[in-house]
């Protein structure tokens, strides 16, 4: 009968083809040899097929399965690579196979690597750096996770080699609820000159209690991140305080004193989606209306929360730092802009930043999204006080692939980057924006933001689209001045740059002020009809899916090869006028 044991207990025989073994090598085009990712993707239908697997059916499908998504190398179809190099296991097949260094290097790609099972391939790669990141400033993910989160298992080696590989130079780690700064690890690997760690910690409340008027369930404030903190070891949660049952401005009380004068407060993915009837945001928790005032006292509203001082010291939001993007799409990003430039109009100012939210190899990118900050050094010269209060002031530029660079001033200069101290024009000012990307991330359109809309300045064949994906020519896309006045009016007012792709087309259709819904239907608008569940008045609002593997015309098609989920995006912190 089904499901018994025969008598003999004779299972029968399990036929496991035998793998082939590839070895792995990357390089810069001077022959030192480089920390970075390999990915394989098959290059046909008979080798998807065959090569195929998933965790006990639970987590994505990967092919090939080299092993766990969850875990550390392999993972999925990706590989850390080493300056030693690195051996896999490989299930026979042929494959494209990808390496990367991240976005301030070439990416390179060998087509058609057929794998025999018992037998032995070797790949070298080289990889160039590119003149993507200008001097004086720093990369940087400020949102990571590792094994201390309760919902990460890849282990601290393979952590800190992602942030090598993946070029980040500056890691804020946040788990959930613990301290820690990969100080060990670290020194193990002897990485100290490349990747600068701050301890740090993600606020993660879980028990509901929150009232919001009108609403039956009580909420949890969402997660903020704090750092640098110093881990406390033996003492629970690495030293973080308890961060339960208080609202922002509390735990703001309580956080200060940890992350010092120069600390970051960060709010993070203020609207993303609750889980298990926990709010990740804390203005989607609130319901914060972007469209309405916030009024000048606490008067009872939703946006008058904000103000409130519960524990007598800061106001709910009093944080410093806002997470703009989360992860390498832009899902987050287009809930977030409409909130952060309400904050901006209304004169609560802060510095947008992007974050990968990585929780692994496979889950969230390392460094997709990344922040660069403009300390005016290099990192053998790092100094946390002042990378954090040049974070605090505004010198920021942040995205997926695509880097933004704009200053304002006179032509001739002298002329300032972002910040948040305001610029006072002159006449004759002109704004400087120079737009940088590897070759094979595409960048077709850039747009200018005040607090009277979004308007694209430049597109098309207005800026450059390199000829070789896989080169090293091209990376500045996109140069000029534009007059000042003919960016803002008269008056007060503020600008942000952004660059990439035409961003997908994404509705509100709760009118909350949020966009919520999407293309889910595929017909080319958004209506109502793209509401699939049929409870809901919205949603859901997905980041655009990756092309297919024969889509090979599509712009995305290479980024997304070795970072899944990827929209090319770049985003500038305000200047103030």
């Amino acid at each position: 009968a089904s499901g018994t044991v025969p008598d003999d207990g004779a299972l029968g025989d399990i036929d496991v083809p035998a793998p082939g073994t590839l070895e792995l090598a990357v390089a810069d085009d001077g022959g030192a040899p480089l920390y970075a990712a390999v990915v394989l993707e098959p290059a046909d239908d008979a080798t998807f097929a065959a090569v195929r697997g998933t965790f006990h059916g639970r987590w994505d499908e990967c092919a090939p399965w080299l092993g766990p998504p969850h875990g550390g190398s392999p993972a999925c179809n990706r590989v850390l690579v080493d300056p030693a190099g690195a051996t896999v296991e490989v299930p026979a097949g042929t494959y494209d196979v990808y390496a990367t260094a991240g976005p301030d290097h070439t990416l390179a790609r060998q087509a058609g690597v057929t794998i025999t099972g018992g037998e032995t391939t070797t790949l070298a790669f080289t990889l160039s750096a590119l003149d993507v990141v200008p001097a004086g400033w720093l990369t940087a993910d400020l949102h990571v996770h590792g094994r201390a989160s309760f919902d990460s298992s890849i282990p601290d080696p393979d952590r800190v080699r992602s942030f090598v590989a993946a070029g980040v130079q500056v890691i804020a780690a946040t788990d959930h609820d613990f301290v820690r700064d990969y100080a060990e690890t670290v020194a193990d690997l002897g990485v100290g000159d490349r990747v600068r760690v701050m301890g740090g910690v993600e606020t993660t409340q879980l028990i509901p209690w929150l009232d919001i008027p009108d609403e039956d369930l009580p909420r949890v404030i969402g997660h903020f991140n704090f750092w640098p903190i110093v881990p406390v070891p033996g003492q629970p949660r690495g030293g973080a305080p308890w961060d339960e049952l208080v609202e922002p401005g509390s735990l703001f009380d309580r956080m200060a004193p940890l992350v010092g004068p120069d600390g970051l407060m960060m709010l993070n993915h203020p609207w993303d989606e609750p889980q298990s009837g926990r709010d990740l945001g804390y203005l989607r928790a609130i319901e914060f209306d972007p469209r309405r005032p916030i009024p000048d006292t606490v008067d009872g509203s939703r946006n008058g929360a904000l103000l409130r001082v519960p524990g007598g010291g800061h106001r709910n939001i009093d944080w410093n730092v806002i997470e703009v993007q989360n992860g390498a799409g832009v899902d987050e990003l287009v809930k977030t802009r409409p909130l952060w430039w309400s904050l901006i109009s209304q004169g609560f100012v802060t510095a947008g930043v992007a974050n990968s939210d990585s929780h692994g190899l496979t889950d969230a990118s390392l460094g997709w999204g990344r922040t660069l900050v403009e300390t005016g050094g290099d990192l053998a010269g790092f100094d946390v006080d002042g990378f954090d209060r040049a974070v605090r002031d505004g010198k920021t530029t942040g995205g997926s692939g695509v880097v933004v660079l704009i200053e304002v001033g006179p032509a001739a200069g002298p002329r300032r980057g972002p910040g948040l101290t305001p610029y006072r024009p002159s006449a004759g000012d002109v704004v400087a924006i120079e737009v940088r990307a590897a070759p094979w991330i595409p960048v077709d359109e850039v747009r200018v933001v005040t607090s009277t809309g979004v308007r694209v300045i430049a597109s098309g064949n207005d800026l450059l689209h390199p000829a070789d994906p896989f080169g090293a020519a091209d990376v500045v896309r996109w140069q000029a001045q534009v007059p000042l006045a003919d960016l803002v009016g008269g008056g007060d007012d503020w600008f942000v740059v952004e660059a990439g792709l035409p961003l997908p087309t994404y509705l509100d259709l709760d009118d909350d002020g949020v966009p919520d819904t999407g293309d889910n239907d595929g017909d080319g608008v958004v209506t109502v009809d793209d509401i699939e569940d049929p409870d809901d008045d919205s949603g859901p609002l997905r980041n655009p899916p990756d092309p297919a593997r024969d889509a090979t015309d599509d712009p995305r098609y290479l980024m997304t090869r070795v970072v899944p989920g990827a929209f090319p995006i770049g985003f500038t912190s305000p200047i103030l006028i």
